[in-house]
């Protein structure tokens, strides 16, 4: 009786030891990694994942499995030599090779959130698998790393509808208009016009924003992409005046004044991205008006509570425009302007003068002409009449006096 409990209990630790150690070895015969661009995202955005696999044996037929939430989309990806597929909320990705010992790939897919996501936590996870290619056995290990998604609140935006889209809105010309809107922060009534490009930014791609609007000078925005970061937009907000977020007015005589913001809050930095240039165009009309001329034009850039000057360069003219691109260190208000020039302050000096001497003389011609009563009284024209007059009277005496 005992003996027999003991075989029981034998054959049920060594079932329970084969089966936590196949899922242990395979565990380490593959290693998957995730990692998603961004953690905290609103409905409506678009964020990568990156699957890492590595191999420490050699294995047949390799295949990953991610859920995603319901209603979320995988929008397109970089998936190498694999055959994807997708069933509801299941994504699978499936070699049909085999796999050496020591080998590693990756996979990348971009996620759009559904726009009537609901603010919360959501996970994706998932697995990867494979047939040992000594024994057949089917391994199975658990796809480690990033899985929670917090959406933080919903939108109706559809600035992000597909892969490469735009938008753009206007203010009114007329009284009682409204500005082009939007949620930068800029005041609403200071947005003359607004254009919205999204892109999908892969690791080491030259990103290009290209805008059009004709009231916006900005022509584009390019940059080369440090990560897979997904769909990424850029925003152009052309404004009335000067920014919101600008204490002072930019130097020189303003052409025109903007915000652009390329991503959310903290996406344009050094980390994601490198040698950021925003390219845009000055009328030639604009230019002879104002006396100046293509190499007085500036970008200035508001950073650090003062406006700064951008390196730029002359790209090329048209009939119309002149071109430039300026090299900038980051994104926030910008002003395209050109400096006061010496000749126009001498003009201007020159000017001044000539207006105070004319207001001079016109002060001295109205002292002259202020004359009192009696100096009138006085003058030759008066003399001439009375003389006349004294004449008149005395030949009328002479006359009496000969008739007594």
């Amino acid at each position: 009786m005992i003996t027999k409990k003991i075989t029981y209990g034998f054959a049920f630790s060594l079932l329970i030891l084969i089966l936590f150690g196949t899922n242990a070895l395979g565990s380490d015969e593959i290693t998957a990694t995730r990692s998603i661009s961004e953690l905290s995202v609103d409905a409506g955005d678009t964020f990568t994942v990156t699957i890492y696999v590595y191999f420490q044996e050699e294995i047949d037929a390799p295949k990953i499995e991610e859920n995603l939430p319901e209603g979320w989309a995988i929008s397109s990806g970089n998936y190498g030599n694999s055959t994807y597929s997708k069933d509801d909320s299941l994504a699978t990705w499936l070699w049909t090779k085999k796999v050496d010992e020591g080998e590693q790939m990756s996979i990348t897919y971009y996620v759009e959130v559904p726009d009537t996501a609901s603010a919360g936590s959501y996970s994706v996870y998932g697995i990867i698998s494979g047939l040992n290619s000594n024994n057949g056995d089917r391994i199975t290990s658990t796809t480690i790393g990033d899985q929670k998604i917090e959406v933080l609140s919903s939108s109706t935006s559809t600035d992000d509808s597909s892969s490469s889209s735009s938008s753009s809105t206007s203010s009114s010309s007329s009284g009682g208009g409204g500005g082009g809107g939007g949620t930068s922060g800029e005041e609403y009534e200071n947005i003359l016009k607004k254009e919205v490009e999204s892109v999908f930014i892969n690791k080491g791609s030259l990103i290009k924003y290209e805008f059009s609007a004709d009231e916006n000078a900005i022509n584009y925005v390019q940059f080369t992409g440090l990560k897979n970061s997904g769909k990424i937009s850029t925003t152009i907000e052309v404004l009335n005046d000067r920014s919101t977020f600008a204490d002072s007015d930019a130097p020189g005589i303003v052409y025109q004044n903007m915000n652009i913001w390329v991503g959310k809050v903290g996406f344009a930095t050094s980390d994601n991205i490198e040698d950021p240039v925003i390219g845009f165009s000055v009328k030639k009309e604009w230019m002879e008006e104002n006396g100046v001329s293509s190499d007085d034009i500036i970008l200035y850039r508001y950073s650090d509570d003062a406006w700064n000057e951008l390196d730029t360069s002359v790209l090329s003219e048209d009939d119309t425009s002149v071109h430039f691109e300026s090299n900038t260190p980051g994104f926030s208000p910008f002003t395209i302007a050109a400096p006061f020039s010496a000749e126009k302050m001498s003009v201007s000096s020159s000017a001044a003068e000539d207006v105070e001497e004319l207001e001079s003389t016109v002060e001295d011609i109205e002292e002259e002409s202020t004359i009192p009563v009696e100096s009138t009284q006085s003058s030759p024209g008066f003399g001439v009449l009375a003389s006349i007059a004294g004449v008149i009277i005395a030949g009328i005496f002479a006359t009496m006096k000969g008739r007594k």
